[in-house]
């Protein structure tokens, strides 16, 4: 009898009494394509998990079977609820079919103002049918439909004159902060299709975020601190130095996530290594790594080096990731450490930080070899296959951000583990550490 193929192992999978089991059939099906995988998944639609049938429908979207889009096509008009229409309209509208502009434009009238909002902002820009229904949507009841409809007319270069009386009255009427601020970047978009100067807009902008830096609430001081962004300047310099001591622990996190790459970062650089070592909030200490690496001054680097040692995990995993393309080799004596550490995720990263360092002995290959052999690296190998899958430039080893940069280490275990192997036989470490001694991984905040 023939070994079983991996269609046949999904199918099986998909047909076991354990959702989890389905769902990752449904994935697998995924991956493998075909017109049986296809009926498959939809025919998973109809399972009686609620997560097994959202797998499916993604899976069958990225898929773009065309049995898909008639489906989705479907729903967007008729499924009883506006959250199921405005999914089917989502997923739809990455196909290419003529059929899907006639029923995005059909949704621009729909009663509820989550499908309307969903259409305004899936319909092409090029879709210049959708002009006029965009226009009367500008007086809608519901901001979030009038921001949309006037956002998405920018987008497609109208530069009617009604349009400014409707972003300033929504910069009065939303909540959404980031909604409000997007509005400043619309404005601008707005006074180039005009063939305008931009300088009246800074000065509002400027007195606006002035304003709002001077609040007592602490969400109005964080538009504040956003604003300035569209101003820069001294003044934008100063509001983030400041921030850095605000008493709000999200003003504190936006300042440091902000003054990366600005003017002001070197000048606040003692400020940030204290932060990432004494701040309470374990958030405000995560966004310090990636702060610190991007100024080129060793003491940044060390910075980031002791946050391996944060009693936080997820502030040990952002160092870990901000060092990785840095190739800090003052980093390798903590990096082993860390290779004791009971998190998986934490021993693969610092496992592939010391081989992009080529720092290499029998700890590493003993250690990669532990996570090949766990079973969160079958997970992993897993999520790869499916980013790939998604977007086919990335590959293990490709390159790190900055284009002059050595490719990044493999991620997949069974290959990180070949890479030490090799580096170990061919003596191209140029380490000869000794073993680490017992050490605390915290420091005391």
């Amino acid at each position: 009898m023939s070994e079983p193929t991996a269609l046949d192992q999904a199918l099986a999978e998909l047909r076991r009494d354990d959702p989890e089991h389905r769902k990752t059939a449904v994935r697998k099906l995924r991956l493998l394509g075909g017109p049986e995988a296809v009926q498959a998944l939809l025919g998973a639609l109809e399972d009686l998990d609620e997560l097994v049938q959202r797998h499916a429908v993604f899976a069958l979207q990225a898929m773009k079977a065309p049995e898909a889009l008639a489906l989705f096509l479907d729903k967007a008009k008729s499924a009883p609820t506006g959250g199921e229409r405005a999914l089917a309209i989502i997923l739809m509208s990455d196909f290419e079919d003529p059929r899907v502009l006639p029923a995005m434009l059909a949704a621009l009238n729909d009663d509820d103002p989550q499908v309307i909002t969903v259409a305004c902002m899936r319909l092409s820009n090029d879709a210049v049918d959708g002009i006029e229904p965009l226009r009367r949507l500008l007086h809608h009841p519901d901001p979030r439909v009038r921001r949309q409809a006037a956002t998405k007319l920018i987008d497609m270069g109208v530069a009617a004159d009604d349009l400014d009386l409707v972003l300033d009255q929504l910069d009065a009427q939303l909540v959404d902060t980031l909604e409000r601020l997007a509005l400043e970047s619309y404005r601008r978009k707005l006074a180039d299709l005009r063939g305008e100067s931009h300088d009246t807009l800074d000065r509002n902008t400027r007195s606006r975020a002035l304003a709002e830096l001077a609040s007592d609430d602490p969400g109005t001081r964080r538009m504040g601190l956003r604003r300035t962004g569209w101003v820069p300047g001294p003044e934008r310099n100063t509001a983030l130095l400041r921030a850095l001591d605000d008493p709000a622990p999200g003003m504190r996190a936006l300042a440091v996530g902000q003054i990366r790459n600005s003017p002001a970062a070197i000048d606040a650089l003692p400020r940030l290594i204290e932060i990432s070592r004494t701040d309470p909030a374990y958030h405000v200490r995560r966004f310090c790594a990636r702060a610190l690496s991007a100024i080129d001054d060793d003491r940044a680097r060390d910075a980031v080096v002791s946050m391996l040692k944060d009693p936080d995990e997820s502030v040990v995993m952002s160092a870990l990731v901000e060092l990785l393309p840095l190739r800090y080799a003052s980093a390798a004596p903590v990096l082993f450490r860390l290779l004791e550490r009971s998190e998986w995720k934490i021993r693969h990263t610092a496992c592939m930080a010391l081989l992009a360092l080529e720092v290499v002995d029998e700890r590493l290959v003993a250690a990669i070899e532990r996570i090949a052999g766990e079973p969160e690296a079958e997970k992993w190998n897993f999520q790869l296959d499916e980013m790939e899958l998604d977007c086919p430039a990335i590959e293990d080893g490709g390159e790190s951000e900055a284009g002059d940069s050595p490719p990044n280490p493999p991620s997949r275990p069974h290959e990180m583990l070949a890479v030490a192997l090799r580096l170990l036989e061919d003596a191209r470490s140029p380490w000869d550490l000794p073993p680490t001694p017992p050490q605390a991984d915290t420091e005391p905040h």
